[in-house]
């Protein structure tokens, strides 16, 4: 009993040994009281030893020197309740420790040095409890490309994805909780979602619309500065109400300009931090208030019934090879009760009346007058209206240049109303062409030329501005006929378009009357007569242009003394004197046979011509002179 007490009062003292060389933090030697020693120095109390080490209740120990109080060593030093040491220095409470350094209950220790409460540590120093915290990551891109998710660990960085794209709009960075994300300073804490900023693109080219870039008004009219002006910003948006308008236009209260001058109204808006502008040129006119009379009367109530009328404002001029001066043309007459004088037509002679009353008689659109044509019953007469600008240029009310209108015979005086293009009148001209049987008389009442600004103006006067007659001319199909005012067969053949001349030691104007209308093959034709000197016929406008031509034709004939030849030249002259021959040259003559009316056709170079000359000379005649007949005569234009 007494050794026993021993034994167990050294155990005791043994134990609380070791448990102080602990607390001091000494390391225990690889020797302990009552140590076993092997191959590796493992020492245990009351320790059992063998190749691997294994022991029971107490110590063993084992090539790799594991030991412990009531410990089961082995090769890879697993220990059980209390504390084993190894070739790693493991220590630790209640602590498992080998090779491989895995701890059990509490705390294990090992070449890497990993310390925790409850942890099992080896020589690679993983720990039990400390797993990273992974979040996802989403990207809403909201109607743009997709993207990806990311895994990021907890307080870990985002790593920035390409932009998405998105039709009209451009990207403008990721939003979280509507704030912009900053990929290389903000840190992840949670599952989260980044949204997509988009702006849309600029649809438009901003700035002002100008559509308007000039306005002519006169003083007295309206004006509204931003009439045909308009702003829009780059997305098509109206910001007009945004323009501000620098002038020095000046207004009256109803917003009427009130001064004459040019001027330019500037227009400036601000777009987006940018200026625009735009201007404008604004003309306005001083109004000069037109006191141009707007009506005149030819009144012929100054002249006496049954006498020879006579004014000075009136000229009278009759033509044989040109205008000559005459009088004695016109009589007043009474006309159902009204005073009226009668235009003489003389038996195949035309007269030209003209009336004049100082520089202007007034601004006229329009003449009325009562007019009559019953002293030869069934007789027309062929007449032309004109009407003489300040410029000298003659308006054709009724007829024109190549060819008469014809007033046929009525009952008594007739309203007459004919419509014009405006003129500033300075002269009134009737010319009146007589006929074959006898002399004719065209009535007329005080005539009143006029304004009216409601008229409307007839686009050709020949259709609305015919007096109860009807075209001569027959020029429908655009030709210009050289032989429209060609009187009756039978008849002298006085044309203010066609001059004679006789060659005598230079050429001279004939003035007793070489032509006379004629009928062969049912058409009525003229004559040129012609004698053993040259003869030359000219159809001209004194020097304006006839038209811009191409063709000729015509029909001759050659019968009036079968032994005749007739020697001829025919040339047309266009407006820069070229010559264009059609019989014969500048050095010679061509001669047309005894014949019959022949058709004759010439084309050539599309001009514009001046005149056409007929030069003719009798040679070899048993007579003094002859005729070269001619009849439908045109210039036409051909395609």
């Amino acid at each position: 009993m007494k050794k026993i007490t021993i034994l167990l009062i050294t155990l005791l003292l043994a134990f609380l040994l070791v448990g102080c060389k602990e607390l001091t933090g000494e390391k225990p030697s690889e020797s302990n009281n009552q140590t076993n020693t092997g191959e590796n120095s493992q020492t245990g109390d009351n320790t059992g030893e063998g190749e691997n080490g294994q022991a029971g209740d107490n110590t063993g120990e084992g090539e790799n020197g594991q030991a412990g109080n009531n410990t089961g060593e082995g090769e890879n030093g697993q220990t059980g309740d209390n504390t084993g040491e190894g070739e790693n220095g493991q220590t630790g409470e209640d602590t498992g420790e080998g090779e491989s350094g895995q701890a059990g209950e509490d705390t294990g220790e090992g070449e890497n040095g990993q310390t925790g409460e409850d942890t099992g540590e080896g020589e690679n120093g993983q720990t039990g409890d400390d797993t990273p915290v992974v979040f996802t990551v989403k990207f809403d891109s909201d109607g743009g490309t997709n993207i990806v998710d990311q895994e990021i660990e907890e307080d870990g960085k985002i790593t920035k994805p390409d932009d998405p794209e998105k039709e009209s709009y451009s990207f403008d960075g990721w939003l979280y909780n509507d704030i912009a994300w900053d990929f290389e300073n903000d840190t992840v804490s949670s599952d989260m979602t980044l949204v997509a900023k988009w702006v849309l693109l600029p649809l438009y080219e901003a700035g002002i619309t100008n559509t308007i870039e000039q306005v002519t008004i006169d003083v007295g009219d309206e004006l509204v500065l931003y009439e045909g002006i308009s702003a829009i910003d780059s997305y098509g948006n109206d910001v007009t109400d945004l323009i501000q308008i620098e002038h020095q236009i000046e207004f009256d209260d109803n917003g009427c300009v009130t001064s004459a001058g040019d001027y330019v109204v500037k227009y400036t808006v601000v777009i987006d931090n940018k200026e625009y502008t735009a201007t404008r040129n604004i003309i306005i006119n001083e109004v000069i208030v037109d006191t141009t009379p707007t009506e005149y009367i030819i009144s012929f109530d100054d002249g006496t019934v049954t006498k020879q009328y006579e004014n000075s404002k009136w000229t009278q001029e009759v033509f044989y090879s040109n205008w000559q001066a005459t009088s004695g043309q016109m009589n007043c007459r009474e006309k159902n009760g009204v005073k009226v004088v009668n235009f003489t037509s003389g038996y195949n002679t035309t007269f030209r009346y003209t009336y004049r009353d100082g520089e202007l008689l007034c601004k006229a659109n329009n003449i009325t007058f009562k007019a009559g044509n019953y002293y030869s019953p069934n007789q027309p007469i062929p007449i032309k209206i004109i009407v003489i600008d300040e410029e000298g240029e003659s308006h054709y009310v009724v007829g024109d240049e190549n060819s008469f209108y014809t007033f046929n015979p009525t009952d008594g005086l007739v309203d007459q109303q004919l419509i014009f293009n405006e003129v500033k009148v300075t002269a009134f001209v009737i010319v009146c062409k007589g006929g074959a049987q006898a002399y004719q008389y065209l009535y007329l009442s005080n005539i009143t030329l006029g304004y009216d600004k409601d008229l409307v103006i007839p686009d050709d006067n020949g259709g609305n501005n015919n007096p109860g007659g009807e075209s001569g001319d027959n020029q429908d199909d655009g030709r210009l006929n050289l032989l429209a005012d060609l009187p009756a067969s039978g008849s002298d053949y006085v044309s203010e378009y066609w001059t004679c001349e006789q060659y005598s030691s230079g050429w001279r104007k004939v003035d007793t009357v070489q032509m006379r209308s004629r009928t062969r093959s049912n058409i009525t034709v003229t004559n040129f007569a012609t004698v053993t000197v040259p003869s030359r016929y000219t159809y001209s406008k004194g020097g304006a242009s006839l038209g811009t031509f191409n063709k000729i034709s015509f029909k001759f004939a050659n019968d009036w003394n079968p032994t005749d030849e007739i020697c001829i030249i025919m040339l047309l002259t266009d407006m820069n004197g070229k010559e264009i021959y059609l019989f014969g040259s500048g050095s010679g003559y061509d001669k047309i046979p005894v014949q019959s009316l022949t058709a004759y056709e010439f084309e050539f170079e599309t001009t514009e011509i001046k005149d056409v000359q007929i030069m003719i000379m009798l040679i070899q005649s048993s007579v003094s002179s002859s005729y070269l007949y001619m009849g439908d005569a045109y210039l036409s234009l051909e395609e």
